[in-house]
């Protein structure tokens, strides 16, 4: 997060300092859409974040990558990225859902989902998508 909001003010650790991208291409590699390349319609991450009806070529792309929310390969590729530092807010690594599937969706109040980062699409968007995805479940 980028913001010249002093970070005692947010009561937070000082942020790091910025890194300027090297144009290396790991992003533009990992990117399993093409869109940072300028070849794709979407990045992977907006497709399960979108409302209603998807594609099938969406749908396979989220099959292939076994993604039911979001994507971040670009963001996981990144060689500045090889290293994090673990996040002093702990809302960031607290009660961490590493794999979400549809019994761990379906067990959350609706206090719990409205918590997580994903809750802002509404369960319905994420419900879909993990239907999608649930293809790989079965094979």
């Amino acid at each position: 997060m980028i913001t010249d909001i002093p970070p005692d003010l947010l009561g937070q650790a000082e942020p790091l300092s910025i890194r300027h991208c090297h144009h290396c291409g790991a992003c533009k590699r990992a990117c399993p859409t093409g869109i940072l390349c300028g070849e794709g319609e979407a990045c992977l991450s907006a497709i399960t974040q979108r409302k209603g009806e998807l594609s099938p070529y969406e749908k396979e792309l989220m099959i292939k990558y076994n993604t039911a929310w979001g994507c971040d390969l670009c963001q996981s590729s990144c060689p500045y990225n090889g290293s994090p530092e673990k996040t002093p807010l702990e809302f960031f690594w607290c009660d961490r859902i590493c794999h979400l599937d549809r019994p761990t969706l379906d067990a959350m109040s609706r206090d719990d989902f409205k918590k997580r980062a994903f809750a802002w699409r509404g369960r319905k968007t994420v419900e879909r998508n993990l239907d999608i995805v649930s293809v790989n479940d079965e094979k």
